[in-house]
């Protein structure tokens, strides 16, 4: 919740803050303000990637196009990389940022490119 008021005061602010609001403004709005705090929230909430989120999950699901693809486990792709089948779930998943010796195994056990993991990123 972001609550607007045309009349600033202690405590409104204090009461917005025991709702959880997100925000508080005042009017008249400051779009650049509004702006950030939106941001802020969207983020928070998982709903907006930052370019590196956006490119970590454009990775995972390549790989895991390319494992599917290829029709290989996770396990068949621990065998062939050293890596751990949780490392690669976690890659896959993008809840773990490869390091570039791991793109390289993964790359070499899909008969791959490194580059080509990136999809369209």
């Amino acid at each position: 919740m972001i609550i607007f008021t045309g009349f600033p005061h202690y405590e409104s602010a204090a009461a917005a803050m025991d709702l959880r609001a997100v925000g508080y403004l005042k009017k008249p709005i400051n779009v650049d303000e509004f702006r950030k705090v939106l941001e802020r929230v969207l983020r928070d909430k998982g709903l907006v990637r930052l370019p590196v989120e956006q490119l970590q999950r454009s990775i995972g699901d390549t790989i895991r196009n390319m494992r599917k693809d290829k029709d290989l486990t996770l396990k068949q792709m621990s065998h062939r990389t050293g890596l751990s089948v949780s490392l690669l779930s976690q890659i896959e998943r993008a809840e773990s940022a490869a390091s570039i010796e791991s793109l390289y195994r993964i790359a070499l056990a899909l008969g791959t490119r490194i580059r080509d993991l990136f999809g369209e990123f």
